[in-house]
């Protein structure tokens, strides 16, 4: 199926691209504001406070919180041999355990030995244009994703080496890797067989359960893969574009890979510590937990229409994850497959003014739950998606107001249709000269549900309402 769709888009390009050459080189339309760009990268050093405001809050200990925060990042140009990198970073005065390092990017950019004008190769961790709809939703089927603030995910790069291929009107890319990294979360760890509740945006285990009535407790411990099983696990795709992102008509790009899910899977073995001569006696449950690493086979097409200060944009992606066995002590998760489907239209104008319609659905990729105790696990093993019905409306606009001054804003209202959740979010920021910044915003969640649904993110982080606002130096 997706290889005719390919073969259409090619003839639809072809004479496409006829009609584009007769068009004015004016360009309205600029790259950074596209809505599925892969990050809207700025190189700054700042503070940022944060505040949780809802009197439901789990973690009082965390209501506010300091943050000492940077990104720095290099971009090498087309005849560059050298090294690119984005790093960002982070750290909470008070809450050390918020404090984290991440590389987003870090490769060697050279020209295929022996050529001029050959391919350009890519060693390391690089990010790359798979999927357009995975890039806007920032979903994970292809790159990891940076997950420390779930309300301000960012991509990262696989990591291995990229052969890039670039035409007048195409480009081509093949990837191989016997390295992997996946999405990189909140910290999350244990203490005596309990888990210390500090991050908000973690869903934690039950600390005790009822068993026959008596409340009895639950000691955690977790079985972590060596870094040697986690990291050397192989991978390769392929993806290609047809079209200029940039110029007025038609564009696509397919993508195909098979490589490990960015997402770990999840086993548990529970079993009863019984003092006494019956079960009423129980004095604690033991349960041990195993992340593992499931492969997965994803496809995904994209096609896109500019015309002037308009975007439309279709995409697709069909993940098919392989099932992974687990010894037979443990009950363990698999994922089903899944098919996500998303469109997107957009307005923007050089002025700075930019409005977005974006809606994605999700079918498929439930977790099926195998092993001893099945039947018990409940929600104790997450879902892999969070979401099933997104729509997302944005709004944006910046203006110069003298060669001191600006200012910007920011909007964005996101709804779960099938639960009737909602996030909206809101920030604005007073440019000072060149390379000052400062700002505030918010972020509400609410939801209608009276019984809420904890696989779905929003109505798990009802009490997670925020404000914040900082001071940036941005180069």
């Amino acid at each position: 199926m997706f290889l005719l769709i390919f073969w259409v888009l090619e003839i639809i390009l072809i004479f496409n691209q006829a009609r584009a050459q007769s068009l004015s080189s004016t360009n309205t339309f600029k790259k950074d504001n596209y809505f599925y760009s892969v990050d809207q990268e700025k190189r700054y050093l700042g503070t940022r406070s944060v505040s949780y405001i809802n009197e439901n809050f789990q973690n009082p200990e965390a209501r506010s919180i300091n943050f000492f925060e940077g990104r720095y990042f290099r971009q090498t140009k087309d005849t560059d041999n050298n090294f690119g990198f984005d790093l960002l970073g982070q750290f909470a005065t008070n809450h050390s355990w918020l404090s984290n390092l991440t590389v987003n990017e870090f490769y060697l950019k050279t020209q295929m030995p022996y050529t001029t004008n050959g391919p350009i190769l890519y060693w390391g961790r690089h990010k790359s244009n798979w999927s357009l709809l995975d890039d806007n939703w920032k979903i994970g089927a292809f790159q990891p994703i940076y997950k420390v603030d779930p309300l301000s995910l960012s991509s990262q790069g696989l990591t291995g080496v990229f052969i890039d291929f670039k035409g007048a009107n195409w480009n081509l890319e093949v990837f191989a890797t016997p390295l992997f990294l996946p999405d990189q979360g909140p910290q999350v760890e244990t203490n005596h067989g309990r888990f210390i509740k500090r991050d908000p945006w973690v869903y934690y285990p039950p600390s005790e359960n009822n068993l026959n009535g008596v409340i009895t407790p639950i000691n955690y411990t977790i079985d972590r893969p060596t870094n040697r099983e986690i990291i050397l696990n192989k991978g390769f795709g392929i993806n290609g574009q047809l079209g200029q992102l940039e110029e007025d008509g038609f564009s696509g790009r397919m993508a195909w890979a098979r490589k490990p899910m960015n997402q770990l899977l999840l086993g548990l073995n529970g079993f009863m510590v019984i003092h006494g001569e019956s079960a009423s006696n129980t004095s604690q449950v033991n349960v041990e937990l195993r992340p593992e690493i499931g492969y997965h086979t994803v496809q995904s097409i994209d096609l896109t229409y500019k015309m002037k200060q308009w975007l439309f944009i279709l995409g697709a992606i069909e993940d098919l994850p392989e099932k992974k066995q687990f010894e037979s002590k443990w009950t363990y998760q698999n994922h089903t497959s899944s098919q996500l489907l998303g469109a997107g239209i957009q307005f923007s104008t050089e002025t700075g003014l930019r409005i977005a319609l974006n809606y994605l659905h999700e079918q498929g990729g439930e977790s099926q739950i195998f092993g001893p105790e099945k039947d018990l696990v409940g929600d104790y093993i997450p879902s892999r998606y969070s979401f099933k019905n997104l729509v997302k409306t944005e709004l944006s606009y910046q203006k110069k107001i003298n060669h001191q001054y600006g200012y910007e804003g920011t909007g964005e209202w996101r709804k779960e249709i099938n639960e009737s959740s909602e996030l909206i979010s809101l920030k604005g920021a007073l440019l000072i000269g060149t390379l000052w910044k400062t700002f505030i915003g918010m972020d509400l969640l609410k939801s209608e549900n009276k019984e809420l649904n904890k696989k779905d993110f929003i109505e798990a982080n009802l009490a997670n309402d925020r404000v914040y606002g900082g001071f940036q130096y941005v180069f």
